[in-house]
């Protein structure tokens, strides 16, 4: 499992300094960012969703109804908990009140996938990793709609904006919910399989070039990110672990009670969504760019050391 853990942020640490090489030692600029996001926000991003919807639904919807809306649900819930926990600890944390809101951001949504999926592929069953496809379903409902609104900090009311994600994720769901993914099964497999895969990739270079193309004077540590290393990164997810581990519910399967609390605390002990990156470039401003590159930075360096920690306590004491 550790090996996993180390891959999957290797994987993310590699694209990443990749693009942070490309961006801060050529001539590109933002000039030259802006058409990667483009293409990656409103191109491979809903070419991501339509074809995961196609490809997974089939086998989602044989395992179960309840446990597919169910995970949607968790996944709603726990995004809105986290917000809640988010602005809770925000004045104890962030002195400037500008950047409150970044720091909800940062604590609300977390790397739900490209760390969390593949540790969990070490320990989950298989119909555990197809409910997930649930989980991520509705974390990026939330995701696109809710961080526009939240990057808008100087306006108190809702914002909803359209963006390629949300659009790409309400037409794979669409048509998948009306029986058109199995006729579109083979193309999405194929077709759709290799732009798929590269967008997750370029997401992770835009993000170095993001991170190249900030001022080298915009860039520094704040007490904020240790609080949020050791309250977020450690405490959270092992708050997650005291409440998760007396519960039996009979409902479950015992083959997978133990497996979904795990997954549970992982999804709390991952560092925020590199996806909130991208969409601070997209809608945020410069400010909220350097505060939010800043925090990413120091907690996926810090997850490093802080993920095994909570995983090593969670499988003594639900294997105990």
């Amino acid at each position: 499992m550790y090996s996993i853990l180390f891959a999957a942020l290797a994987r993310l640490a590699g694209f990443a300094i990749g693009g942070f090489l490309l961006f801060r030692f050529t001539p590109l600029n933002d000039k030259h960012l802006q058409p990667v996001l483009g293409l990656t926000m409103n191109v491979l991003l809903p070419i991501y969703f339509v074809r995961n919807f196609i490809v997974g639904w089939a086998s989602a919807e044989g395992a179960g109804y309840p446990f597919m809306v169910g995970f949607f649900a968790g996944s709603i819930f726990f995004l809105f908990f986290q917000m809640g926990l988010g602005r809770l600890l925000s004045p104890l944390a962030v002195s400037e009140k500008a950047h409150r809101r970044d720091f909800i951001l940062l604590f609300a949504f977390q790397n739900a996938g490209y760390v969390a999926l593949p540790i969990m592929e070490s320990f989950a069953p298989p119909e555990l990793m197809i409910f997930m496809f649930f989980w991520i379903f509705g974390f990026n409902i939330l995701f696109w709609t809710l961080t526009i609104s939240l990057l808008n900090s100087d306006k108190a009311a809702f914002t909803f904006k359209v963006s390629g994600p949300l659009v790409g994720i309400l037409i794979g769901f669409s048509l998948s919910v009306f029986g058109l993914d199995k006729p579109l099964y083979d193309f999405a497999d194929t077709v759709l399989t290799l732009p798929a895969k590269l967008s997750m990739d370029l997401i992770l270079v835009a993000l170095g070039g993001i991170l190249a193309l900030i001022p080298k004077g915009s860039f520094k540590f704040r007490k904020d990110y240790l609080f949020f290393v050791i309250v977020k990164l450690l405490l959270y997810p092992l708050l997650m672990l005291a409440i998760l581990y007396p519960l039996h519910p009979t409902w479950i399967p015992e083959s997978l009670l133990v497996p979904m609390k795990l997954a549970l605390i992982l999804q709390a002990a991952v560092p925020p969504s590199t996806n909130l990156m991208i969409a601070t470039k997209k809608y945020g401003t410069e400010q909220q760019v350097a505060y939010i590159a800043g925090g990413e930075i120091v907690t996926y360096l810090a997850s490093v050391l802080t993920m095994p920690i909570v995983l090593i306590i969670s499988f003594y004491f639900l294997f105990s």
